[in-house]
């Protein structure tokens, strides 16, 4: 870092080295981390695997996280989804955060395990509890829709705000969803456009739809159709499908734009 001497990442990769070859699992962990971003050293994820698989060896959480990042993407060594998840798995049961949430994504999708939505339920609920905030969407998800947990989207809401008010784009537009609908909150359209608007601030497109659609409908806005297709046209331009669908709706129609069929 610089402290107390001149900043030199070679050196300080050198160190680290001799620090891991003299068992320092903390200097494994570092010799790693250097071989894989190229930090004073140039980059080799071959032996920043085996310098993560050696510190695993001594029962490193951290590495274990690691390792499974590394089977998961076949950086350093051959993919392989199973090891990957047996990794996540013992991280996080090992108190890993990251590897409690990468494990209930596991159990989610099932395409490496058998898919499992209590139990998918249960690690984003651990890592959720432990502050990460991806989780905490997770469990507002599940508990919205009812996955893997009795349905309950009253709390759901309640999680769906924690991660929004942590950053969490998908979140506020779930919450903004929830105030539309009435789900497990009172309903309010304004302040469904406002939650919709901080997930589009934050560069959510699904949320430009939503948008379009408070505009075109006059929900919580004054009705301008104009207006609604003007955003419908940013989102489909953007890639979503259902702002393709609804300009092609405003087009047929003639709402919001020339009849044009």
């Amino acid at each position: 870092n610089g402290e107390g001497v001149a900043q030199d990442e070679a050196v300080a990769f050198e160190w680290f080295l001799k620090a891991a070859m003299n068992g320092s699992v903390e200097g494994m962990l570092n010799a790693a981390r250097c071989y894989s971003s190229g930090e004073g050293v140039s980059v080799d994820k071959t032996k920043a695997f085996e310098w993560y698989a050696s510190a695993a060896e001594e029962e490193s959480i951290i590495a274990l996280f690691q390792l499974a990042i590394c089977f998961d993407n076949g950086e350093g060594t051959q993919q392989n989804k199973k090891k990957a998840f047996e990794c996540f798995l013992k991280a996080a049961e090992g108190g890993n955060v990251a590897g409690m949430y990468a494990t209930g994504c596991c159990y989610e999708d099932g395409l490496v395990v058998s898919q499992n939505k209590s139990k998918s339920y249960h690690w984003f609920t651990k890592a959720a509890s432990q502050g990460n905030v991806a989780a905490m969407y997770k469990v507002g998800t599940c508990l919205y829709t009812g996955q893997g947990v009795a349905q309950d989207k009253s709390i759901a809401f309640d999680w769906f705000t924690k991660a929004a008010s942590n950053g969490n784009v998908d979140a506020m537009r779930s919450v903004g969803v929830c105030y539309e609908n009435g789900d497990g909150v009172e309903q309010d359209s304004a302040k469904a456009y406002g939650w919709f608007m901080k997930a589009v601030n934050n560069g959510d497109i699904e949320a430009i739809v939503k948008i379009g659609e408070c505009h075109f409908y006059g929900k919580g806005v004054t009705e301008d159709k104009a207006q609604g297709f003007d955003l419908f046209m940013k989102a489909a331009n953007n890639g979503n499908t259902v702002g393709m669908c609804k300009v092609a709706q405003c087009y047929s129609t003639g709402q919001g734009t020339t009849q044009d069929k």
